[in-house]
């Protein structure tokens, strides 16, 4: 466990691309960021999913002869891009997912919005997660111990762009959120 941990703070290497082929048409292309003897750090694209026929795994095993083995350490939503930490060696899946239970991964997300905040700008969000409909979560305005979601959510202007008649958005101002969880 120590080596993998050890090799989780090697500096980036070369990216090295494979094609995603979802129904016999392009897809998506995924870009290896980073990688060591131990894990990768994927760019997924927006689309692609987890688990089953065209998932990450799936696409990485169909395309590289080494990939048989690797794991999924965490889990990025399917309509969600970023960095994907998977793991080569079953050691190393150990070790990662045990830095990622135990909160020792920073995850930061990042994106840009056309809508401006209902009620604040900044601060730290907390609130119970339930299920709401078609398998989305909605923030509770509860914080039970233990289960109380917490994100530090930081909002800057990004200025005016043109704007067009058929945008729903607020006159065409777009933001920067940087969202950063700790549950």
């Amino acid at each position: 466990a120590a080596k993998a941990e050890r090799e989780m703070r090697c500096s980036f290497g070369s990216s090295a691309f494979l094609q995603v082929v979802v129904l016999g048409r392009v897809a998506a292309s995924l870009a290896i960021l980073a990688e060591s003897g131990a894990w990768a750090v994927i760019d997924k694209p927006p689309g692609l999913s987890m688990h089953g026929p065209g998932s990450v795994l799936a696409v990485l095993r169909e395309e590289r002869d080494d990939a048989a083995g690797w794991r999924l350490v965490h889990r990025l939503d399917d309509g969600t891009s970023g960095c994907l930490v998977v793991a080569k060696t079953r050691e190393a899946a150990r070790a990662l997912g045990d830095a990622f239970r135990k909160r020792r991964v920073r995850k930061v997300y990042v994106g840009v919005s056309g809508k401006a905040p209902r009620d604040r700008k900044a601060g730290t969000l907390r609130g119970d997660m339930r299920r709401a409909r078609r398998g989305a979560w909605r923030l509770e305005r509860t914080c039970t111990p233990g289960r109380c979601a917490c994100t530090d959510l930081r909002l800057a202007g990004l200025g005016e762009t043109r704007r067009n008649d058929d945008d729903d958005d607020d006159g065409g101002a777009r933001r920067l959120v940087v969202a950063k969880p700790y549950t």
